[in-house]
């Protein structure tokens, strides 16, 4: 079944390719773009739509829980008509913030998730609860989005992510199932998306792919080897570390300097490299791998009986140092 969903998303991101949209579905370079020509938007809509159709099918068949099924079709759902939304009219950054507040303050009052760390539960009030996930979804969700500035690199990224996440949990969770879902939906996306990008998938497919990931580690089971990371959601970041750190770090930088963190820029270390030190395929090859870092330490841990801190420890160390020497040579 995952071949033919597989098929499924070349011919319908081929179609979305040649379709004569309007041009709103354009995505015009400025200064602060990262390509020369324009080029088609918002294929989030594509391969978020054959991977809810793909969930529905697993749900029916037993393979997934009901409610996890619900809150990844709701969520992501919201995220990828929202960011559709942006794409083609642009909304203001503040109504998108306070949209996806409240959604996830609703969505989160129907599926309650519990804050863990590696096992243990942390109480809050659960009004505090709620609040500490609305803002670590929304932050992780939008910065996928400010981070989808290269051609391959969100989506190489959302590779490593699930491949990290894949080797924690085991291939037959429940997590791996659905991210796995959402890459084979994405596979006629990833060819398009090659440099140099013939489509960029868009708010609609970052703020999905964001959602996704910040949720992904509510969705595995309170039994076994699962437990002792289900909910710890500072795990995350660790996955895809200089994803995040080169993310964070920007903020902090823009923040300090007063600049607006919501507009558009060129200032993330990525887009640096990629303008005064390598080629664009060389930056992609390079900032993916860097994310498969933790992969490596995992492999480690494994075979040393190295507990999960030490390798987390490693992984920061690793991806600072790795940082500050790509920041050095711009």
């Amino acid at each position: 079944m995952l071949f033919l969903f597989a098929i499924l998303s070349f011919v319908g991101h081929s179609l979305f390719y040649r379709a004569n949209l309007p041009k709103q579905f354009q995505d015009v370079p400025n200064h602060r773009s990262m390509h020369e020509k324009p080029v088609k938007k918002s294929a989030g809509i594509v391969f978020v739509g054959i991977f809810l159709a793909l969930l529905t099918i697993q749900f029916f068949s037993n393979e997934l829980r009901k409610e996890d099924y619900l809150f990844i079709l709701i969520g992501t759902s919201f995220f990828c008509i929202l960011g559709f939304i942006d794409d083609l009219i642009h909304l203001s950054s503040v109504l998108k913030l306070v949209l996806e507040i409240i959604f996830l303050a609703v969505l989160l009052n129907f599926f309650p998730q519990r804050i863990h760390f590696f096992g243990l539960e942390i109480y809050f009030p659960i009004g505090v609860s709620i609040l500490l996930l609305i803002l670590f979804i929304v932050f992780t969700t939008n910065l996928c989005n400010f981070m989808d500035g290269l051609d391959s690199y969100l989506s190489g990224s959302f590779l490593a992510f699930t491949i990290n996440l894949i080797f924690l949990t085991g291939l037959e969770s429940q997590t791996s199932l659905i991210l796995i879902s959402m890459l084979i939906s994405m596979t006629g996306f990833f060819y398009f998306n090659l440099p140099n990008a013939k489509m960029f998938m868009g708010d609609s497919g970052s703020l999905s792919i964001g959602f996704l990931i910040s949720t992904s580690l509510f969705l595995l089971k309170d039994i076994g080897s699962e437990n002792s990371i289900k909910g710890t959601v500072f795990v995350i970041p660790f996955l895809i570390p200089i994803f995040f750190l080169d993310g964070i770090v920007t903020i902090v930088k823009r923040t300090i300097q007063k600049q607006n963190v919501f507009l558009a820029h060129k200032e993330h270390l990525y887009q640096r490299i990629q303008t005064e030190v390598l080629t664009k395929v060389q930056t992609i090859v390079l900032f993916i791998g860097l994310n498969f870092i933790p992969l490596i330490v995992f492999i480690g841990i494994h075979y040393f009986g190295t507990s999960l801190i030490i390798g987390f420890s490693i992984i920061l160390i690793l991806e600072v140092f790795i940082y500050s020497f790509l920041d050095s040579l711009t």
